[in-house]
């Protein structure tokens, strides 16, 4: 049964994931936390993720700002080799995780008096630094990421393929490291193909859902999908300090 939940909860976050670009890795993140130990959550997420970005890449491939790309897949391998060999002396996740908050809040409610955070092309190779290195530790890198794709100057289909793209490099480098750690993903083969035909039906879905949304619609949306992940968050951290 804990499989047929996944398939549909794939299938699901995946639609989320298309059509606003975030949340549906973190949603499917928290539902395997709930049938699977979380030495097997966090590697198997990241080869779902990695299958859902690359279709959402290709599909919107048109679209996809490459300067932004080309510079963040200069810095992520360099993260997640921070993260390989820090993993087990690291004090916590909390504070990047808070962070993460930080940034999403004020992108969503900051006065327009207040600067945007528009970074430029090269500083992309900053941010791909942090979600190599948060990619290893806390398994979805869309909440880090979102913030940095909300501006004026992307379309929603750029903002989408974009972020994608990028995700797609911090979940490539994953396996190396998952593979290093001893963690053996065949011997959860069933369950990856199951996952892989649910990502497989709500990406398309989504993506089409996507091409025909009013962009004000999806801005509002992203922005409340946002919110959602920063509350969710916040009570992660509490929980953790309870």
């Amino acid at each position: 049964m804990s499989e047929f939940f996944l398939f549909f909860l794939s299938v699901f976050t995946s639609i989320i994931s298309a059509v606003v670009g975030a949340a549906g890795g973190i949603v499917l993140l928290g539902g395997m936390t709930l049938v699977l130990p979380l030495s097997a959550t966090i590697p198997i997420h990241g080869l779902i993720q990695l299958l859902s970005n690359s279709l959402r890449t290709y599909y919107l491939r048109q679209n996809v700002v490459r300067s932004f790309f080309n510079f963040f897949i200069l810095g992520a391998p360099f993260g997640a080799a921070l993260a390989f060999y820090f993993i087990k002396s690291l004090p916590s996740d909390k504070i990047p995780l808070i962070l993460v908050v930080l940034f999403i809040l004020y992108m969503v409610f900051k006065p327009k008096s207040l600067p945007a955070i528009k970074l430029k092309a090269w500083q992309f190779s900053l941010l791909g630094l942090a979600a190599g290195f948060m990619g290893i530790l806390v398994g979805a890198t869309g909440p880090l990421l979102a913030p940095f794709f909300l501006r004026d100057d992307l379309t929603k289909e750029q903002i989408v393929s974009t972020q994608a793209s990028c995700q797609i490099v911090t979940h490539i480098i994953k396996i190396p490291v998952f593979l290093g750690l001893g963690f053996a993903y065949l011997d959860h083969y069933v369950l990856l193909l199951l996952l892989f035909t649910g990502t497989i039906i709500g990406t398309t879905l989504g993506v089409r859902f996507l091409k025909m949304m009013d962009p004000k619609v999806f801005t509002r949306i992203y922005k409340i999908v946002l919110v959602l992940v920063a509350l969710k968050l916040i009570a992660v951290n509490i929980m953790n300090l309870i």
